[in-house]
């Protein structure tokens, strides 16, 4: 049976276990979801030839956004449906059992729409309708530093930690650690574990989750849009 708790398979775990996953298709090789927040389909099958049949069976859905676990089944899904886009990322979670201690001097709160103009001015990978969405599920924090707003990091609509941003000139005093301690206690206490994505090319960022602790899973994923 598929392992939903490796570390290559927390995106669709917790679509699964937060209840907004529709499942496509699943047995001991895989497993082929539809997260309906998100819109983000999700496949990871240890069978290359049953992943090919599957995604070619339910092709009338016209897929969007489709997150692959492994290589051979991302390249041939882009090249089938002709995407145009495609991420190759490692995927990252904090798979201790402890706390992490918040050491920095920001003060966290929950970010409002009132925020959305600073957060959309300083954040271009989602859409204006992504980040309302992640903002009124109460996924996304906002740090303070004497009262200013400095930076945020939040949750994917799909459940994965990211939006990690700190005002440059508020950058190398610990701010984007502690925001990740953050939201990696407030996703342990809510029953999940913290997991993201790091684009292989993002070196500062993978360094980032290595020195807060993060593992590495043994397959990348691949974001096709």
């Amino acid at each position: 049976m598929i392992d939903l708790l490796k570390i290559e398979n927390l995106g669709i775990e917790k679509v699964i276990h937060r209840g907004s996953a529709e499942i496509i298709e699943q047995d001991e090789d895989g497993i082929f979801v539809y997260d309906t927040i998100s819109k983000v389909y999700m496949i990871s099958c240890l069978d290359l030839q049953k992943g090919k049949t599957w995604v070619t069976t339910h092709e009338d859905r016209n897929y969007g956004t489709i997150a692959i676990t492994g290589k051979p089944l991302a390249d041939y899904i882009a090249e089938k449906y002709l995407y145009e886009n495609k991420l190759e990322c490692y995927q990252v979670a904090y798979l201790s059992n402890e706390i992490p201690t918040i050491e920095s001097g920001i003060t966290s709160r929950t970010a409002k729409l009132s925020d959305l103009t600073f957060i959309c001015d300083n954040y271009s990978l989602l859409s204006e309708e992504e980040i309302i969405g992640i903002i009124e599920m109460g996924n996304l924090i906002i740090a303070e530093l004497e009262g200013k707003s400095v930076g945020f990091v939040g949750e994917h609509l799909e459940g994965s930690i990211g939006l990690l941003y700190v005002l440059p000139e508020y950058r190398r005093q610990g701010i984007a650690s502690a925001l990740e301690n953050i939201i990696i206690k407030a996703m342990k206490e809510n029953g999940y574990i913290p997991f993201g994505q790091v684009e292989v090319e993002n070196d500062k960022s993978y360094n980032l989750q290595q020195k807060l602790g993060f593992t590495v899973g043994d397959e990348k994923v691949y974001w096709l849009f």
